[in-house]
């Protein structure tokens, strides 16, 4: 199974019970094949992006959203390039599929990447409200960002395994955060250590709750599923 296939194969559960899909990409490099998934719209968006790794970043992740969103509508024939990613003023996607006129059931979607994978949940935000997604390699966190992301019982909880094990409690940790911030569609506004996490689970998975507390925002709380397979370590929070 690829790495892209265990991601998915993980989250299948949210897709079964909560209508949530999820698609992953792994894009080594810049392809025609991949640009012509583009819309005129997104084309130009794309071409003004000035760092080929910002380019390629935003390449998988529009692609990756794409194919949660045909996968959701269940229209595997759809045309990539009649299905939009925009930008909302506050930099949030935004979903327009072209084959489909207004009135239509809105759909929310939620991008992240890292490395060569780009991932994205696709959702009808009048049945589930916003959902987030974040996923990250599996490479080493720097223990020196623990003070600046996580809180003091959260470090305590990674530093009671050790090695490669507290690198996934950590990895785990700050997925659940930007996926919580994500759904909470706040932003850069609230800092990681802003969110509360509490995970509990094996290794390789967990299963909790994340809350927001931070500044003026009101108190927000999301269940959140967390993953390590296909290399990466990925979060799903949801309302």
């Amino acid at each position: 199974m690829s790495p892209c296939a265990e991601l998915e194969s993980a989250f299948a559960a949210e897709r079964r019970q909560r209508g949530v899909v999820t698609a992953f990409v792994s894009l080594a490099e810049e392809t025609a094949a991949a640009r012509d998934c583009l819309s005129d719209s997104e084309r130009s968006q794309f071409h003004r992006l000035r760092f080929p790794k910002r380019r390629l970043d935003w390449l998988r992740g529009r692609l990756s959203a794409k194919m949660a969103v045909r996968a959701l509508l269940g229209k595997p024939d759809l045309s990539p390039r009649r299905i939009e990613i925009l930008r909302e003023p506050g930099g949030a996607p935004r979903v327009r599929v072209l084959d489909l006129p207004p009135p239509h059931e809105p759909v929310g979607v939620s991008i992240s990447h890292s490395g060569d994978i780009g991932g994205a949940a696709a959702y009808h935000r009048s049945q589930l409200g916003p959902v987030g997604l974040d996923v990250e390699k599996i490479e080493p966190l720097d223990p020196r960002v623990y003070s600046l992301a996580f809180r003091p019982e959260e470090t305590a909880w990674i530093l009671q395994v050790s090695n490669a094990a507290a690198n996934l409690r950590a990895l785990a940790l700050w997925t659940a955060k930007e996926a919580a911030l994500k759904a909470a569609e706040v932003g850069l506004s609230v800092p990681l250590h802003g969110v509360a996490v509490r995970l509990r689970g094996t290794s390789g998975q967990w299963i909790g709750r994340t809350r927001l507390a931070a500044g003026n925002l009101p108190s927000r709380s999301f269940l959140v599923r967390t993953i390590a397979a296909g290399g990466c370590v990925a979060s799903l929070a949801l309302p």
